[in-house]
């Protein structure tokens, strides 16, 4: 049996698969630009000086579901390097906790 959490989270998952089902290419383009700004925004403020990046982001709305993928890849100095995996993963989350808040605003006001 789930717990309530578990229940929640489902739903909750379920309410914003929903919100981006109904939404049109155009709109989904927006929520692609807006997160990609977010977080090259996130990777200046977290990254040591003269280390590069490149974010890859896409949607692909299929019949029954929303594909959502996001890449980070971080160049720089050697000696930080154990860290920009950490860093990477770090913008993933944060992309996803700025998704959640965009899809949770659309739903909000009814796309």
């Amino acid at each position: 049996m789930l717990t309530k959490n578990r229940k929640e989270a489902g739903y909750k998952d379920e309410t914003y698969l929903n919100v981006l089902k109904s939404l049109p290419e155009d709109a989904l383009e927006e929520l692609l630009i807006t997160l990609e700004r977010g977080i090259s925004e996130y990777l200046k403020s977290v990254l040591p000086p003269k280390t590069d990046f490149d974010i890859a982001l896409g949607i692909a709305k299929k019949s029954s579901s929303v594909e959502v993928s996001a890449e980070v890849i971080i160049r720089g100095h050697l000696r930080y390097r154990e860290d920009y995996g950490k860093l990477a993963q770090d913008a993933i989350n944060y992309a996803k906790e700025v998704l959640i808040g965009l899809l949770e605003a659309r739903r909000r006001r009814g796309k």
